[in-house]
């Protein structure tokens, strides 16, 4: 019998959560010498670890709290929710349509695959 490290319900937001916040002070820590390209790749895969481990919908929480945290830690100007330059609306839009989308179908994988194994243990 496999060990399930699936979260549900508030353990997999709050996991989420805590996840994303301690990437983004790892990241912050280093925002002079990395790019907003590495930034959204590091929070690209939380966000796959979020829909593996915990659910669609805390991957959900998890990919929009990381586009805000992008654009205001990661995008100038710093601190605001603002976004000066065009070509940064256009990372912000990419890499929540990306999160989006990589949460849903790695959490859809995931319960995929329990299920198969499920119907597997039925035979």
């Amino acid at each position: 019998m496999a060990i399930s490290f699936r979260r549900r319900g508030p353990s997999a937001y709050a996991a989420a959560f805590c996840l994303i916040a301690i990437l983004t002070l790892l990241l912050y820590a280093f925002r002079s010498s990395i790019n907003s390209a590495t930034v959204s790749l590091c929070y690209l895969l939380a966000i796959v670890i979020t829909a593996i481990v915990g659910q669609s919908r805390a991957a959900l929480v998890a990919s929009i709290l990381s586009a805000l945290l992008l654009n205001y830690f990661f995008l100038p100007p710093y601190y605001t929710f603002t976004i000066s330059d065009p070509e940064n609306w256009i990372t912000v839009f990419v890499f929540l349509t990306v999160a989006l989308t990589v949460g849903h179908l790695s959490a859809r994988e995931r319960e995929r695959s329990a299920e198969a194994e499920r119907l597997f243990n039925e035979l």
